[in-house]
């Protein structure tokens, strides 16, 4: 009896062990884009001087690892977004109220960006163009965006 009791126990810690997302909040992880396409942006400045960029994606049906996003999707390294998991990503910083930030767009694409903090220029440019670029990121708690914590795998 007891050798059954173990093996429940065992059988059922593993069954919550694969149920369990694999994105939690507070912890980053891995997740693979490619720019361009349906990807858009949003910039705000806040009264504080706080910098948000949001990054709006397409979930790819596959893991980053598995095959490369199409252009304007994003993914885990190592599987697909559930459908829990929201398809933003946002990027947030304390700027000086004196930081530039620019854009050149000619003929609809953007060609340039500038700003007074390399990552948000970096994540800002990524967007616009095909490529793969890395981030890892959280789940915020209220479950509605993934916070990047940092730029490249």
């Amino acid at each position: 009896m007891q050798d059954k009791n173990t093996m429940l126990a065992l059988l059922l810690g593993l069954a919550t062990t694969v149920m369990t997302p694999a994105v939690s909040a507070g912890e980053a992880y891995a997740m693979i884009c490619n720019g361009g396409g349906a990807m858009r942006g949003t910039y705000e400045i806040h009264p504080d001087t706080t910098r948000v960029f949001r990054f709006y994606f397409k979930k790819a049906a596959q893991g980053g690892g598995a095959r490369k996003p199409g252009s304007g999707e994003c993914a885990w390294v190592d599987r697909p977004l559930n459908s829990h998991e929201p398809a933003v990503l946002e990027w947030r910083v304390k700027a000086d109220r004196r930081a530039a930030f620019y854009l050149d767009i000619t003929d609809g694409k953007v060609s340039k960006v500038g700003y007074g903090e390399d990552t948000s220029a970096k994540l800002a440019a990524s967007i616009s163009r095909s490529g793969l670029f890395y981030v890892r990121a959280t789940l915020d708690a209220g479950k509605k965006k993934l916070n990047i914590t940092r730029l490249g795998p």
